[in-house]
């Protein structure tokens, strides 16, 4: 949306439908708190909830190369597919930290799948997040 695509552009870049790309922004408005497309991109860069660049731009994605104002409410973005896990009740399993670890490895892989050849790297990767997600919990 942030780029002025299509939901049928959208759609065949993401491999969905364009049932589901509309589903998405149907249920992004109202946690936006706005009412049509254009008031959820201006909210999404207000609030310095985009970070990535342009379909085909060869530019790394990070906080760090955002040129918004420090003032900005939100000083980075998380994959919202990643729960929050501190403060559950009962505490988080390691079920859950796992899935979490899981989750974080995908998006920073950019992968739903594991590469050929890459599952000892993703397993390790996995294992050693969902240590560090253990450590930082029990803090």
């Amino acid at each position: 949306m942030i780029y002025g695509l299509s939901a049928g552009r959208m759609a065949r870049d993401q491999q969905v439908s364009v049932v589901t790309i509309r589903t998405h922004i149907g249920n992004v408005l109202p946690k936006l708190d706005v009412h049509s497309q254009l008031e959820a991109v201006s909210t999404a860069r207000t609030r310095v909830m985009v970070f990535r660049t342009a379909p085909g731009s060869s530019a790394v994605a990070s906080p760090e190369r955002n040129t918004t104002p420090s003032s900005a409410p939100y000083p980075c973005v998380m994959c919202r597919n990643i729960t929050p896990l501190r403060g559950l009740e009962p505490p988080a399993s390691s079920t859950e930290m796992r899935a979490a670890a899981l989750q974080f490895v995908r998006k920073v892989g950019a992968f739903t799948t594991v590469p050929a050849g890459a599952q000892e790297a993703v397993d390790t990767a996995i294992d050693e997040i969902a240590a560090a997600v253990s450590e930082l919990l029990r803090s």
